[in-house]
């Protein structure tokens, strides 16, 4: 069989053909101050003469093709450039485009822009911004080090903050993040001293590491329910912080995620599972902790240096405590500390864990409870609680009331004692006349519905015609069902009929 001897030669010269085309570079032009390359009908600028000042205006048309692009680093240094005009039709300004451009104060975005680079404006001396509208992210490091930004406009198409993205704006006092963010970045915000107010919206799902660190403005923060991961060391530093409304849907939290901060109390979201390490450290004006009863472990060092805090009562779900290692406590350094309560078993824990604790600091332990022992518990002074002599002991401390505290008391003056809300099992933390349980009254009788099965309590349900003289006569009661709820009726036969319940401690 016969071969063509042109066909080799003819594909190995196409092959240098193709070859030399990849090559050629691409032709670069001058026009006035810009420099600018042709790509197929469109223009983007690649560079500035170093000497440009003052206002500097991109043309909006090159060769009669419209400017699409500002190239990465195209503006880079040109430290007498004081304003910039960005024509409609650009679509993309690149990475560090305007970076160390220490003199540029305004720059005017038309809305065709819808991607701008890393590190685009960082250094720059930008007083405020209004983020064009298309605009879907800001990338990394896009104003950083912007000392001089007072404000900026962040557009509700944007769906992310990006990594040190206003890092070190000093100047910066209010952010609105729109509810189209997904997600702020690390370190997005660090070192932002004078921003006093982060408004947050639902749609926000994760803040990263260090993505608040260090407002040394900041008193108050409220978190979307959106949220399923707060990042480590989120708002670390924050000693202004007082309030934060957490949301209930239970989000990951990290390690020293409010460490630094300036509380003094801290409600814990019910749902919580793990107080992460380091959660509180040096939080040294926290004087009131509520820990929820979801809380299975407490990380190492999570409140070590909270020098106010006096008292913290641990819920009978937590089965860890501290670190593995000796030196890795929950409750260390905290000087004003008297006593630490434990509704549950011994958890583990090592016997350094509450080191440096106020003169005469002691351990309580309710005596139904295991692995304590008393006068002396892992070196620390230990008391036995009594339940049968304090049967609320358990019900009082987990509200945050002190276990001897008399029940006939009305601490909130709201004219329900002590001994009908633990009866009822109401929360005296609350106002308590609203959850008290209501008559319901129909045509043929008038009943009420209680909680009937606290320890220690003794429930009676009782008639009257004339408010004077009671009898247990005529009630019909039901026997607690599974949720603990009696039902005590009397039925409408007469004119007058009154009904009312009544509780004791047994004897």
């Amino acid at each position: 069989m016969k071969t063509n001897p042109f066909v080799p030669c003819r594909a190995f010269w196409l092959g240098l053909l193709l070859l030399a085309c990849g090559s050629l570079p691409l032709h670069s032009a001058q026009f006035g101050l810009f420099t600018y390359q042709v790509i197929g009908n469109t223009v983007t600028i690649t560079a500035c003469a170093q000497g440009a000042s003052g206002l500097v205006e991109i043309p909006a048309m090159i060769e009669g093709k419209p400017v699409t692009r500002i190239g990465d680093r195209a503006f880079q240094t040109r430290e007498g450039v004081t304003s910039v005009t960005i024509p409609p039709g650009v679509t993309r300004i690149g990475s560090d485009a305007f970076n160390s451009c220490y003199r540029l104060a305004t720059v005017s975005f038309p809305s065709s822009v819808t991607d701008i680079g890393k590190g685009a404006f960082g250094y720059t001396g930008l007083r405020s911004v209004n983020l064009p509208p298309g605009l879907t992210r800001i990338d990394d490091d896009m104003f950083t080090s912007c000392t001089l930004l007072e404000s900026i406009t962040i557009p509700s198409s944007v769906t992310s903050i990006g990594d040190n993205a206003f890092q070190a704006c000093y100047l910066l006092s209010t952010i609105s993040i729109p509810s189209s963010v997904t997600r702020i970045g690390k370190y997005a915000f660090w070192e932002c001293s004078s921003l006093s107010r982060v408004n947050l919206l639902p749609g926000l799902t994760t803040i990263d590491e260090a993505a608040f660190i260090g407002l040394l403005g900041l008193t108050n923060l409220t978190i979307p329910s959106t949220v399923t991961r707060i990042g480590d060391s989120a708002f670390a530093g924050c000693s202004s912080l007082r309030t934060v409304s957490f949301p209930s849907s239970n989000p990951s939290i990290g390690s020293f995620v409010f460490s630094g901060c300036g509380f003094g109390t801290f409600n814990i979201p019910p749902g919580l599972t793990n107080i992460g390490q380091g959660m509180f450290l040096s939080c040294i004006e926290l004087t009131n902790i509520t820990i929820p009863t979801s809380v299975t472990h407490i990380g190492d060092h999570a409140f070590d240096y909270c020098s106010k805090l006096s008292r913290v009562i641990i819920p009978a779900s937590v089965t860890s405590l501290g670190g593995p290692g000796e030196f890795q406590p929950a409750f260390s350094g905290c000087p004003a500390m008297t006593n630490v309560v434990f509704l549950g078993n011994a958890p583990s824990t090592v016997r350094t864990e509450f080191e440096r604790s106020a003169a005469g600091f002691s351990i309580h332990f309710l005596g139904s409870r295991t692995g304590f022992t008393s006068p002396i518990w892992r070196g620390h002074p230990a008391t036995r609680i009594d339940e049968a002599t304090y049967p609320a002991a358990a019900w009082l401390l987990t509200h945050g009331l002190w276990y001897d505290t008399g029940l006939g008391t009305d601490p909130d003056g709201d004219g329900v004692d002590l001994l009908a809300a633990y009866a009822l099992n109401l929360d005296p933390t609350l106002p308590q006349r609203p959850q008290m349980p209501a008559p319901v009254l129909t045509d043929a009788t008038l009943s009420l519905d209680f909680r009937a099965t606290t320890p220690g309590i003794t429930y009676r349900a009782e008639t009257s015609t004339d408010l004077t003289g009671w009898t247990t006569a005529g009630v019909a009661r039901s026997a607690p069902g599974p949720n603990g709820r009696s039902t005590a009726s009397i039925p409408r036969d007469i004119a007058s009929r009154f009904l009312r319940l009544t509780f004791q401690l047994s004897p």
